[in-house]
């Protein structure tokens, strides 16, 4: 297919046949052409075709010209022209499709006794009579009128609007239907951002009720991103389209271990900010990098992020403690983010992982000056990014880990005093 702006697409049917949706044709057309009656892409006032109140030809959630209403109730081939058309209209407007996630990714929202010990205790510490003071807002969800707390991620508004000029953003939360409205209600008021392209559980393929998938969204996966916090919520197949994140919780960013790891001159908002050039640099590659492939249509955004993943730790060549309890994980971890594993150490190591200083293999990391490292900074840099710097992920003694690295949870909880505010 051709993404020419002079020249329309060109498809083939199941027989071989070309047709162009786009111009007159006196080819032969399958089915669902006949049913789009003529729909051509930008060059009539008139959009036959309406999909989960979204128009498919400028992908407008307010069009006043459908001719024409339907469910997906055609074939896989007839689906997957649709998803074509709709593609070649957004990545003809340089846009690609982004899914967000809602808890947890871009806010958070958690009953009482749903809260974590270190929101408890943050809450103990910030929670004042008015929650509006701490940017902690209460919201009642129907239908059984239950209260909740939810605190916007920061940078959050920035975040969607300047991603909305490269992306048709769309929310696929895990929560039901009512929650998500509520909470779209005051993330998206205006609805400048997101119209109808909300799913929520309810809205799971039925051949996998208890994962995400692509399969409801009006588009060919090699042009979604989606950013979320759990990569398992989605269907193996659509992982490689997934922009893991490091997950949300009511404690500042601020007193988070990856704070430090994060260049930025923001004091708040830091995580977003660079998601948002992480984003930036995908878009600018799938548009403007010749290399991947002549036409648009052709290429694949997973490539890209994939690439963009691979040189995180590019250069890196890393060996595990043998005690590591999570070892395997963070293998397969620090290999998508471009580093060479080992099981032996020798020369060309230049990463120790692990979790305790006095094991064999901290002591030789130690004595031949290469990095010695917590864990933790495979997954901080698959979260930022971007490769953490090794000094903020230091490897202590049994006895230091307790001293440096225990909270204070022993804070008097303030349920109470919170339960009473929103009574």
């Amino acid at each position: 297919m051709s993404l020419g702006t002079d020249c329309p697409p060109i498809f083939h049917n199941n027989s071989g046949d070309e047709f162009s949706i786009c111009e007159e044709r006196t080819t032969k057309r399958p089915k669902v052409e006949e049913e789009i009656n003529d729909h051509h892409l930008g060059t009539t006032s008139i959009h036959q075709i309406q999909i989960k109140d979204t128009c498919a030809s400028c992908l407008c959630d307010d069009c006043a010209n459908f001719a024409v209403t339907f469910s997906f109730k055609y074939n896989d081939g007839e689906i997957e022209l649709l998803r074509k058309v709709a593609t070649h209209e957004i990545l003809h407007r340089r846009k690609l499709q982004l899914v967000l996630n809602l808890n947890h990714t871009l806010l958070r929202v958690a009953g009482i006794d749903d809260l974590t010990l270190e929101e408890e205790a943050y809450l103990d510490t910030e929670f004042t009579d008015d929650p509006l003071q701490q940017d902690i807002l209460i919201v009642t969800v129907p239908p059984k009128m239950k209260s909740m707390l939810l605190k916007f991620r920061p940078f959050v508004q920035t975040f969607l609007k300047e991603a909305s000029d490269m992306f048709e953003m769309n929310v696929y939360s895990n929560s039901p239907l009512s929650l998500v409205r509520e909470m779209i209600q005051l993330l998206d008021p205006r609805n400048e951002y997101f119209g109808s392209r909300v799913f929520s559980r309810d809205d799971f393929c039925s051949t996998h009720p208890k994962n995400k998938c692509l399969d409801v969204l009006l588009a060919q996966e090699s042009a979604v991103l989606i950013l979320d916090h759990k990569l398992e919520a989605w269907r193996e197949q659509n992982q490689n389209n997934v922009m893991p994140m490091q997950e949300y919780f009511f404690c500042e960013e601020e007193e988070s271990e990856l704070r430090s790891c994060c260049e930025m001159e923001t004091n708040e908002g830091y995580y977003l900010a660079l998601i948002l050039q992480r984003l930036k640099q995908i878009h600018n590659r799938f548009f403007d990098d010749e290399v991947i492939c002549d036409r648009l249509i052709d290429r694949d955004v997973r490539k890209v992020l994939e690439t963009l993943r691979g040189s995180v730790l590019g250069g890196c060549k890393i060996a595990f403690d043998p005690l590591q309890a999570d070892k395997l994980q963070l293998w397969k971890m620090a290999e998508q983010l471009g580093a060479t594993c080992v099981e032996q150490m020798d020369a060309s190591v230049t990463h120790v992982v692990a979790a305790h200083a006095g094991t064999p293999e901290s002591r030789w990391a130690l004595e031949e000056k290469k990095f010695l490292v917590y864990p933790s900074w495979i997954e901080a840099s698959h979260c930022m990014w971007q490769k953490c710097h090794e000094d903020r992920f230091p490897v202590f003694e049994d006895d230091q880990i307790g001293q440096d690295h225990k909270r204070d949870k022993k804070k008097k909880s303030k349920k109470e005093e919170i339960l009473a505010t929103l009574s």
